[in-house]
């Protein structure tokens, strides 16, 4: 322990006089093996002995810097969300976006179809909602979509929803409680976007919903913060994908 204290001790000062030197200030997030084991550990207590839960590496090199472009207000409520509804599953050459498919459970497919909302609605669907197709997957993969918005992720099929894929979009807001009423979904993929916080809110239990979420990937994003007990009500998880999030800022109550 001594030897990796005294390594920690001349990183720092050998930061503190390159910052001071250069002029520019420096702020940093500390991690350690200790953490690193005890955030496992953690998991392993409340999970069993699951073998797919993977956190960011963290190096016995203690220090990293936080990302220069790091915004605190990132995550501030926005004015408004979507109000026009896009009606998708082309057939017979309509000019609709995205195709649709029964197999294996009704699948809505907009990847790479520029969409900029997941307010999105199958045209099998009646105007009154008295009438609808049992959605269980949706892949909105390869869309331009930044915010996410309570009733407004396929709106009138919460309830079905299994797998939602949300990947490589430009996402950095979700309000809390944007994925409430998804009492059946089991995948939920946010790999590849810009969300810099996962606030605690964001998937807490509203009133009569029992989680069924086992997979959730947030790798690849620029997370810095996951705030305490954030996953605490997802009694199912089985993996949490954390990848390549430089500079988040994990805790003991994390998990």
């Amino acid at each position: 322990m001594i030897p990796r204290k005294l390594d920690a001790f001349l990183l720092l000062l050998f930061v503190g006089v390159t910052a001071a030197l250069s002029g520019r200030p420096t702020s940093w997030r500390t991690y350690n093996a200790d953490q690193y084991a005890l955030f496992h550990r953690s998991l392993r207590e409340r999970f069993g002995d699951r073998s797919a839960h993977r956190l960011i590496p963290l190096s016995h090199d203690i220090l990293r810097p936080r990302p220069e472009n790091h915004d605190e207000k990132k995550n501030a409520p926005r004015e408004s969300p979507d109000t026009v509804m896009i009606e998708v599953c082309n057939q017979d050459d309509d000019g609709l976006p995205c195709s649709c498919s029964s197999d294996e459970g009704f699948l809505i497919d907009c990847k790479n179809e520029k969409l900029k909302t997941a307010y999105i609605k199958p045209k099998f669907d009646s105007d009154d909602g008295s009438k609808k197709v049992k959605v269980e997957r949706v892949n909105l993969e390869g869309n331009t979509i930044t915010e996410l918005y309570k009733g407004h992720i396929v709106p009138g099929h919460e309830d079905t929803l299994k797998e939602l894929n949300l990947e490589n979009n430009r996402i950095d807001y979700i309000e809390d409680g944007a994925f409430s009423g998804m009492n059946e979904l089991v995948t939920l993929d946010l790999t590849g976007n810009r969300l810099s916080i996962i606030t605690r809110k964001l998937f807490s239990g509203g009133e009569g919903l029992e989680w069924k979420l086992k997979n959730l990937y947030l790798d690849d994003n620029e997370l810095t913060t996951i705030e305490d007990y954030a996953f605490k009500d997802l009694s199912m998880i089985e993996k949490i994908v954390l990848d390549n999030n430089i500079g988040l800022n994990l805790t003991n109550n994390t998990f």
